[in-house]
């Protein structure tokens, strides 16, 4: 195999202005674009910025809309526990990603203060596991 015949993917790309960074660090995905170019990047799994630092119903729209628009960026959802009813329950969650062409997520629970354990996660991580193709 030569080096021409490898493809990059990146699994942790971002769009979106983050809070309280340099205003004239990267973010569009036009941006995001050149860098991938650049670097000979394929694709890219994406999650807004919105989703981690606001909250996920004002990011994961936004990042959706973009990768719409081109085909080498797969949007990544940010989840959050659907206990307090802020955030869709799983059996929600799962069809409506499988509806916008959502394959992943990425949880932050660091950020959103929240436990990774059964009681927090299971069932999501459960009915992840049971849709798993």
């Amino acid at each position: 195999m030569t080096i021409t015949n490898i493809r990059y993917f990146d699994s942790f790309a971002a769009i979106g202005r983050r809070a309280g960074k340099d205003p004239e660090a990267p973010w569009t995905t036009a941006q995001l674009l050149d860098e991938m170019q650049r670097c000979c990047v394929h694709g890219a799994l994406v999650y807004a910025h919105q989703a981690k630092e606001v909250h996920p119903e004002v990011g994961n729209p936004l990042v959706l809309a973009e990768c719409r628009k081109y085909p080498r960026l797969y949007p990544c959802w940010v989840a959050l526990p659907h206990h307090s009813g802020e955030f869709p329950h799983p059996h929600d969650l799962l069809p409506e990603m499988e509806r916008q062409g959502v394959r992943a997520l990425k949880i932050f629970p660091r950020i959103y203060k929240h436990a990774v354990d059964h009681g927090t996660l299971g069932e999501l991580l459960g009915a992840m596991q049971e849709t798993q193709t």
